[in-house]
């Protein structure tokens, strides 16, 4: 590293400052953004971006809140270096003991709705994008803040960025999902999001033995479904640092009515996801084929499987080569500031996962986040939610210093 290049890495970090960055996290967090009412928080973001030197873009999505784009101001080439990070959180859960919009410290937490999953990478966005732009530090190329809405739900945010072309010449992203630093995700399962639908003959309830219940045949196929069989990757490892496997659940059935009717229809939906390498068709076969060889004829006879409607992308399983310049560049940068994090998949779906499947071009997710020993998610989409604050302010420097070694 050359004496301006050490030098101007210096001034990167100590322009991110604790308290500051701090105050930020906790300002998006007492802005409520449930998915589908990002309104109030895009135009937060968006006038924080400009506030900061860069041109912000408020872009319309359907049924649901606008994302923003952040670009700098006066620059005419397209970015090359994208920071994705959502604004949107999942409801209120039970079991809150603290105000999920009054975001306090406590000790090295900062808890709030959506502290982790993801205000805390957001505002490490944010204040690295201040920090490039106004410590004046030299780059060849530009970058851009994707502060998305709809991740929560269907991801329609950043499928509408992608439908729009905002990606185009873009040759790296960072997705600033909870990771924990220590842990840096390039690469993420995917999703095969089915719906099973099982067909039966409706009759009088009080005869049934005329009819088909739909429900009871949907029974056997939630009870062959429990008995889905499980893929192990040979190279990639999860945030336990163990070998990543598929997994599958029952999510909901939907059946049935008031009257008193043999149920004629039902509809399980049931997910599995996927490990790099695989593709979500792949899983639908997977699936029909499993079927047909654990249900009766009859049975199975009654049975459709295809994918479940959506309005967003699909989420197909990828991995960023270990050894692409993205991947360096982050791990190199995380050393600079005092982390060693182990390379590992995601084990849920994101939007990297769209971002890396439909654009083709290097994603890693990497942000700060909760205690990883039990759960990855860090206590994302639990009551009394936290991010340790520190890996807020850290983060935020990484992101800087990746920013300045890819563009400078």
């Amino acid at each position: 590293m050359s004496t301006d290049s050490g030098s101007y890495e210096r001034k990167l970090i100590e322009a991110i400052r604790e308290q500051e960055t701090v105050d930020y996290c906790k300002r998006l967090i007492a802005i409520p953004s449930v998915f589908g009412s990002e309104q109030p928080i895009a135009e937060a973001v968006a006038q924080d971006l400009e506030s900061f030197g860069l041109k912000a873009n408020m872009v319309p999505v359907a049924d649901s809140g606008p994302s923003v784009v952040g670009v700098v101001a006066g620059v005419h080439e397209k970015p090359r270096l994208v920071f994705n990070g959502h604004m949107d959180t999942v409801q209120v859960c039970a079991g809150w003991t603290r105000d999920p919009f009054n975001p306090t410290v406590e000790g090295d937490r900062l808890y709030g709705l959506g502290a982790v999953d993801m205000k805390g990478g957001l505002a490490a966005i944010v204040m690295a994008a201040k920090a490039l732009v106004s410590t004046g530090v030299p780059l060849k190329h530009s970058f851009a803040v994707h502060a998305v809405s709809d991740e929560e739900c269907w991801s329609r945010g950043t499928s509408t960025l992608i439908g729009q072309r905002y990606y185009d010449e873009v040759k790296w992203c960072i997705v600033g999902e909870p990771s924990n630093l220590m842990r840096l995700r390039n690469a993420r399962r995917g999703q095969c999001l089915l719906d099973v639908s099982v067909a039966g003959r409706s009759t009088h309830a009080g005869q049934p033995e005329n009819g088909i219940n739909a429900i009871t045949e949907g029974a056997k196929v939630v009870e062959a479904l429990s008995r889905f069989p499980q893929t192990t990757h040979p190279r990639i490892l999860d945030f336990k640092l163990e070998p990543l496997t598929t997994s599958s659940c029952v999510l909901k059935i939907d059946g049935g009515s008031d009257a008193l009717s043999v149920p004629d229809r039902c509809v399980i939906r049931f997910d599995r996801h996927l490990l790099p390498g695989m593709a979500i068709k792949q899983g639908l076969e997977e699936v029909r084929s499993h079927l047909q060889h654990n249900l009766e004829g009859d049975t199975y006879g009654r049975v459709k499987v295809d994918f479940t409607p959506r309005p967003g992308l699909p989420y197909e399983p990828f991995e960023t080569n270990p050894e692409s310049e993205l991947v360096k560049t982050v791990l190199g940068a995380s050393q600079r500031v005092g982390y060693e994090p182990k390379t590992i998949a995601g084990s849920s779906v994101a939007d990297d996962c769209l971002i890396a499947s439909s654009c083709g071009i290097p994603v890693v997710s990497y942000g700060p986040g909760g205690d990883i020993s039990t759960h990855a998610s860090g206590g994302a989409h639990e009551s009394d939610e936290f991010v340790l604050w520190r890996q807020i302010v850290d983060a935020a420097r990484i992101y800087a210093l990746v920013a300045y070694r890819t563009l400078g």
